[in-house]
């Protein structure tokens, strides 16, 4: 299986700290927040992971090359920058042969099970999951619901009157049925305000049962850094 980590992001909301490193080299623990996704990934079995990439990105590069991740990984630079469903239809040569592929934001830590995604994806016949977690802040968040089977029944980005708490986490497991959904003919295009929408009714979820947090702002990356205990190996 192939993943996309989106990490082309400007980080603007963690200025200053983003004015010099991309943010998907925000350390937590000492580990750039690439690191921590290229390890999990590896540890799934995945094999092949693209990266797109946009601010600073030969600090990417020259990390990502310094390392030995047991991973086959290319990078996506982005001159313009394309919105995660622009990424992803620019991706679509390199994964519309797989039968299903990660789509991951490279901006957030979590402790969840990779495998028991794909293993919960497997188990139910839709074209994505979606995975999910409990947010503290709904109006700041893809917020959605889930009917008796657990499908998303109805997805709205950052509602000023959310329905639940059970939040979009930004890591996706598509089928290759998707790109039928995929239409990036804007940019730039999202895959929370563009696509998602069209795949309410057609998309499993997955609850993250421990640790995530969207490295959005410095408040968030000191807690995330107070907080997070999971063993970089």
């Amino acid at each position: 299986m192939k993943a996309i980590l989106m990490a082309a992001g400007l980080g603007t909301r963690l200025l200053p700290v983003t004015a010099e490193i991309p943010k998907c080299m925000v350390p937590i623990k000492g580990v750039p927040l690439l690191g921590w996704w290229l390890r999990k990934l590896q540890k799934a079995g995945i094999k092949e992971v693209i990266i797109n990439l946009h601010h600073l990105k030969d600090v990417v590069i020259e990390y990502v090359n310094s390392q030995e991740w047991g991973l086959s990984i290319q990078f996506l630079y982005e001159e313009t920058l394309l919105g995660s469903q622009g990424t992803l239809d620019a991706c679509r040569p390199y994964l519309q042969s797989e039968a299903s592929f990660l789509v991951i934001y490279a901006d957030n830590v979590t402790d969840i099970d990779l495998e028991l995604l794909m293993e919960r994806h497997q188990s139910c016949s839709s074209i994505g999951t979606m995975a999910l977690f409990r947010s503290e802040n709904p109006q700041m968040c893809g917020i959605v619901s889930l009917d008796a089977d657990q499908m998303i029944a109805a997805f709205e980005e950052k509602p000023s009157d959310p329905q639940s708490d059970l939040a979009n986490a930004g890591i996706y497991l598509f089928n290759a049925d998707v790109w039928a959904y995929v239409r990036a003919d804007k940019q730039p295009s999202d895959i929370g305000h563009d696509l998602l929408p069209r795949l309410v009714g057609r998309m499993g979820s997955f609850c993250i049962e421990g640790f995530f947090m969207d490295i959005g702002t410095p408040e968030s990356l000191n807690k995330a850094n107070r907080s997070w205990s999971y063993d970089y190996q």
